[in-house]
């Protein structure tokens, strides 16, 4: 018997062609557009704040490195630098002018009068939240010092030396010497020494002239520059000990308790009568 061999044939259909797709339609890119507009509203305002924080700790760094070179000036030389200081001829016109940002500086290896005219407007002593120098231009300090203390006076209460801002005749370089020594600091820890440079009263504040000062009676620069936007209304501040800290502009210059207004002065007493009525 012979054997039956059966074949199946399969015969397959060709597959339709599918189209090209070379890219996305309509709709799927108004939904790719929505979906990266979504993500980038919700990742801005991290980035934003990310960065603010950022700036925050650079500013931080850069006052707590001034602060250090304070405490070296003070070992040294057993007194806290003059705010001005200067010579004068025989025609009674002030000679090697010095503030207390040049002394500071040389301290930190800094030198105005070897060629680096312009350290206070680069490196530690540049905020990085500071976006406009305003009307000053390159003249511009980030960073005040703790001078003068509460009020205007002619004695000072603060580390810039024992005579106030308003001892001068007008028009004249208010030469503030004798220095304050380190011993005269009663508190040092509760002493503010140098911040963000800021000097007013209440809502009115100048930035810009290398002044950390609380006052009701100095027409400085405002500038387009608002304090209050700076840290978002808060001051970076180093004490005469070294340490740092943030407070609010409303407790630097509108809070009259003791605990407030002690800080500024080197005798670690209010002086509320220096305040404006």
């Amino acid at each position: 018997m012979k054997p039956c061999w059966t074949f199946l044939v399969v015969i397959v259909a060709p597959r339709a062609p599918r189209p090209n797709r070379c890219g996305f339609n309509l709709i799927e890119l108004l939904v790719v557009i929505a979906i990266i507009g979504l993500l980038a509203a919700l990742l801005l305002p991290a980035l934003t704040e990310s960065m603010r924080k950022g700036r925050q700790i650079q500013c931080v760094n850069n006052v707590r490195q001034l602060g250090i070179g304070l405490q070296e000036f003070v070992s040294d030389n057993h007194a806290y630098p003059l705010f001005v200081d200067a010579q004068y001829n025989t025609n009674n016109t002030a000679t090697n002018l010095n503030s207390w940002v040049e002394t500071l500086g040389r301290q930190l290896g800094y030198d105005w009068r070897v060629g680096d005219s312009n350290f206070w407007g680069k490196g530690i002593w540049l905020c990085p939240s500071v976006k406009s120098k305003g009307i000053l231009g390159t003249r511009f300090d980030s960073y005040g010092y703790n001078a003068f203390g509460t009020g205007t006076n002619a004695e000072s209460l603060g580390l810039g030396g024992h005579y106030g801002f308003t001892h001068a005749q007008l028009g004249t370089i208010p030469v503030v010497k004798p220095p304050v020594e380190g011993a005269e600091v009663l508190n040092p820890s509760d002493m503010m020494a140098i911040g963000d440079g800021f000097h007013g009263n209440g809502d009115h504040i100048f930035v810009g002239q290398g002044m950390f000062w609380r006052h009701d009676s100095y027409a400085g620069f405002s500038g387009p520059t608002p304090a209050r936007s700076r840290h978002q209304g808060k001051a970076n501040v180093v004490f005469c000990d070294g340490h740092v800290e943030s407070p609010t502009l409303k407790q630097l210059f509108e809070d009259t308790t003791d605990a407030a207004l002690v800080r500024w002065n080197r005798e670690h007493l209010p002086h509320r009568e220096l305040l404006p009525p």
